[in-house]
């Protein structure tokens, strides 16, 4: 009884640790992250911002001219750094490039954001994450001055 219960215990600590490390998303801008929001050339919709239509128009305008500037849907391997210049570079990305790509721009025009990493759980709740090739999305909330919004990074789709 006391093996099972270390067990359990040790389990939840490492899923712990590992959700945290793996899907744990820095928020700081650097040269590089201002170059690629540059690309987007979304300025003149999200430079001044003074009410919710204003932030929509901002988030939609954000959101469409990602998919423009990167036109590929092929996700680039695993270990890479989401929302990069070598997405730019490749032409091609995921979900998790898209939605880092986004956040950032949206940040950097003084928005907050949040990442969400979304799995499926076939039944096995929390566990599937330890699961290899498990399916995965990657979203992105900004604050808007109404409340929290979501941002589908594939699709052309706002909540």
């Amino acid at each position: 009884m006391k093996n099972l219960k270390i067990l359990k215990i040790s389990l939840l600590t490492f899923i712990s640790l590992y959700a945290f490390f793996s899907i744990r998303v820095h928020k700081r801008l650097n040269k590089v992250d201002i170059d690629l929001i540059n690309l987007l050339d979304v300025k003149s919709e999200c430079g001044e911002i003074e009410n919710f239509s204003q932030e929509i128009s901002c988030i939609k305008n954000v959101q469409n001219k990602q998919f423009l500037l990167v036109k590929g849907t092929e996700c680039r391997g695993r270990f890479v750094e989401a929302g990069s210049l070598d997405f730019v570079e490749s032409g091609t990305g995921c979900c998790w490039d898209r939605s880092r790509l986004i956040e950032k721009t949206l940040q950097y025009y003084g928005f907050k954001v949040r990442h969400v990493h979304l799995n499926h759980t076939n039944n096995r709740g929390i566990l599937n994450i330890l699961i290899p090739n498990t399916s995965s999305h990657a979203v992105s909330e900004v604050l808007t001055s109404k409340g929290w919004l979501g941002v589908d990074s594939n699709e052309k789709f706002i909540l």
